[in-house]
């Protein structure tokens, strides 16, 4: 006997199976990008007997969190060396998709064990001159894996400033 099947996979809610079969989708496994949730059905059937069985499935898609700010703690980016400064990353998530953990990055490099929403800092200048720090952050939840982006709302400058220097000149 022919133990040969075939299998079609049919997109969207519509069971009927006629109007929305997947071009091309012949083989056991496909993969595609989803924006919308969608339930999949399956039909897989032996063309000799023209017996056939239906499965289904659906793929929940959930928007990825979103930083909506990072906030410092005084509300100024300047900063005297020897300072210290809170920065607080805001971001909406969908809850149900697990326990948020944030990524910071100084200059593009992780700060490890920085895993909270809230980080303090104590920057200091390069040689003595003004510094530019970049500090931007990422959220990721645990239960999804989805992520958030980096762009200007979860980036923040800071500007570290070289403290003031006395000389005195003379006979003391």
């Amino acid at each position: 006997t022919d133990t040969t099947t075939n299998t079609t996979l049919v997109g969207d809610t519509d069971s009927s199976f006629v109007a929305n079969i997947i071009d091309g989708a012949t083989e056991s496994t496909y993969t595609t990008t989803l924006e919308d949730t969608t339930t999949f059905f399956v039909v897989v059937s032996q063309p000799n007997s023209s017996c056939y069985t239906v499965a289904s499935v659906q793929v929940n898609v959930h928007a990825d969190p979103i930083i909506d700010s990072i906030t410092i703690s005084d509300g100024d980016t300047n900063i005297c060396e020897g300072g210290q400064f809170t920065l607080v990353a805001h971001a909406s998530y969908d809850e149900n998709l697990g326990t948020p953990t944030y990524t910071w990055f100084r200059n593009g490099v992780e700060i490890l064990n920085a895993t909270d929403s809230v980080i303090t800092e104590s920057p200091v200048t390069v040689d003595g001159d003004l510094t530019n720090y970049t500090y931007q952050v990422l959220v990721t939840l645990t239960a999804s894996g989805c992520q958030s982006v980096i762009d200007s709302n979860s980036t923040m400058n800071v500007h570290v400033y070289p403290n003031s220097t006395v000389q005195i000149e003379g006979d003391p």
